[in-house]
């Protein structure tokens, strides 16, 4: 991703985000019938309180219980302000038509926003299952591998959803199941007995791994060793084989030289300059993991038949959602490049906030049939 368009991009999220703190904080002095720079005053001091405690969450320094209600109540409200400022704008449009007093508008701004977070976190908190069906030129048959991604372990996630997540997975039958990194996004709920539910995973069908920027983040030696303690097969730029299909697993890094790519560890190894070190037969059906969706030109370059990540959580919330779609080149859903497929999860789990609007949380059944 180039810098000038990242520079853009956060440029107009700062403008954005000033722009919405000055009005939320105009229609709360409305309600209330105070100066306006006095609620606004309060929204912008608790906007820089929740970028303190996003900051102090990333510094691994989160694993306390303090730490942990810290990070799970700034993450909270950061969440229903952003369907609070959805839900003004939404009245907002109506009040052209519908005229209604301040206080009105308040209260029906209100319902509104409890409405709109009890339906985020439900959106969140059920992941559906989500079926894709791919033609692969030289399987000899079908082929059901399911893909978990991005379930973020920590402030609001444990083993009991990795355990739900190990049902869902094993009800589908599947041959095989990929995890495409960022297992883990916090030290809080960090630990091997968190991720014991895999070792049924594991028990039953084979279960691959890459990680992610968030898993790097965490403990990134210590989160591998724990999974291959419960049987999960680890890939760390290396290739291996289930049903007939070669599945390249690579470590998160870059896509090409000279790309940016927020906390890569090497930045001197890419997607361009590594895939071409890894012995996979060229001819045969082959699934890259790869945790965010680059260097997709030379994954197609190399061969690959299906490219599968994830990272991007679809932009998670609305309207975040549409600043992923500039962002990300493939944000969400299924893409096509030349003879190479790519398919990139929206997630098991969440970043940040527990809410999704606009995007569902899901575990991906590819279905891989041969060509017909």
């Amino acid at each position: 991703m180039k810098t000038s368009l990242i520079a853009v991009m956060m440029a107009v999220v700062l403008i954005v985000v000033s722009a919405s703190i000055w009005y939320l904080g105009y229609r709360t002095s409305t309600f209330f019938g105070c100066r306006w720079w006095i609620p606004t005053l309060v929204y912008l001091m608790i906007m820089v309180a929740i970028s303190g405690v996003m900051t102090f969450s990333m510094s691994g320094h989160d694993g306390s219980m303090g730490g942990h209600l810290l990070v799970a109540s700034a993450n909270i409200l950061l969440g229903v302000l952003m369907m609070l400022l959805m839900s003004s704008l939404a009245v907002e449009i109506v009040g052209v038509v519908v005229k209604m007093s301040p206080k009105v508008f308040g209260i029906v701004v209100c319902v509104l926003t409890t409405i709109l977070t009890a339906t985020a976190l439900s959106l969140a908190a059920m992941p559906k299952i989500k079926r894709v069906e791919t033609q692969m030129t030289g399987l000899s048959h079908s082929v059901e591998i399911v893909q978990l991604s991005d379930i973020h372990l920590g402030h609001f996630r444990g083993s009991k959803h990795l355990e739900d997540l190990v049902d869902k997975v094993l009800a589908t039958n599947a041959e095989a199941c990929v995890i495409t990194g960022d297992l883990f996004d916090s030290r809080y709920n960090y630990s091997p007995q968190t991720i014991e539910p895999l070792r049924r995973l594991t028990n039953r069908i084979p279960t691959l791994f890459v990680n992610g920027n968030h898993d790097i983040y965490t403990d990134d030696r210590g989160i591998k060793e724990a999974l291959r303690g419960v049987g999960v097969v680890v890939l760390e730029n290396e290739v291996t084989e289930i049903g007939g299909v070669q599945i390249v697993g690579l470590n998160y890094m870059s896509g090409e030289a000279n790309s940016f790519m927020h906390s890569a560890p090497r930045p001197n190894e890419t997607v361009d300059n590594t895939l071409p070190t890894i012995p996979f037969d060229r001819e045969r059906p082959t699934i890259l993991l790869h945790h965010n969706p680059v260097g997709c030109d030379a994954a197609e370059r190399a061969g690959i038949d299906l490219y599968l990540a994830g990272h991007t959580h679809g932009g998670q919330l609305f309207p975040v959602t549409l600043y992923n779609d500039i962002m990300f080149e493939y944000n969400r859903g299924a893409y096509q490049l030349g003879g190479m497929k790519i398919y990139v999860s929206v997630g098991s789990g969440t970043f940040s906030m527990p809410m999704r609007l606009g995007t569902r949380s899901e575990i991906t059944l590819h279905r891989l049939i041969p060509t017909k």
